[in-house]
């Protein structure tokens, strides 16, 4: 029970809760082409006693606070509740083999409360990945090239009602990256280079499920390099 830096609300437990119980199930199906591979899932869940953590509400039904020495904060419980989760991911990767491909990856979720249909808050957002790849085959002694650019679309979450939380869900937003790596071999062993930049627009955006949202955006711009071989 309490706060701290890396988890920036109250969080209040509760000694007193028991197991969950889920029944439900999944399907998933593919297809495999030499132009065309693809994948999507589906599931569904019903949760006996899921082990909600969301914002607490006061009995006039305002998000409740708690004040310490250390400042305000937003109070989160656990409790238990009955729920019902209904989702799907796919992913296409056309020409997977060619010099020029693209691949995508989307997934919904939807998580409520069986009392009232009322939708969770920190049900993730719809969101699709978008991703254009370049594969120009060997240059010198480089090999295994690969150059793609990553365009990550996250809807706002607009289904959960405002009045379960302490602040308005956050905007979508729209992420551009950018990834690069090739190998060489060096005697008998192969040494991997490659980069990444994510957030390459140093976009100011906040993500609906990180409880930082409350208080700041998500981190800007992040150029990340590297090498590897196996020994």
């Amino acid at each position: 029970m309490g706060s701290a830096p890396s988890f920036p609300v109250f969080g209040v437990g509760d000694p007193d809760l028991g197991p969950e119980t889920a029944l439900g199930g999944s399907v998933t199906g593919g297809l495999r082409t030499v132009a065309v591979e693809a994948e999507l899932s589906g599931y569904g869940y019903r949760i006996d006693d899921y082990i909600y953590f969301a914002p607490e509400l006061t009995p006039s039904g305002e998000p409740a606070f708690d004040v310490t020495i250390r400042g305000t904060w937003p109070r989160y419980s656990y409790r238990p509740i009955d729920a019902a989760v209904l989702g799907a991911d796919g992913s296409v990767s056309l020409a997977p083999l060619e010099v020029v491909g693209l691949e995508l990856r989307g997934s919904l979720v939807r998580m409520s409360d069986t009392a009232d249909g009322s939708q969770l808050v920190g049900t993730p957002a719809d969101q699709l990945h978008v991703e254009p790849v370049l594969r120009p085959g060997p240059v010198g002694p480089l090999h295994h090239n690969r150059v793609a650019v990553q365009v990550d679309a996250v809807a706002r979450q607009s289904r959960v009602d405002e009045a379960l939380d302490f602040a308005a869900a956050p905007d979508g937003y729209v992420l551009l990256g950018l990834t690069a790596n090739t190998a060489v071999d060096v005697g008998l062993r192969e040494v991997r280079f490659g980069g990444r930049v994510t957030n390459l627009l140093d976009t100011a955006y906040r993500d609906y499920t990180s409880l930082l949202r409350y208080y700041a955006d998500q981190p800007g711009r992040d150029v990340q390099v590297w090498v590897g071989m196996d020994i």
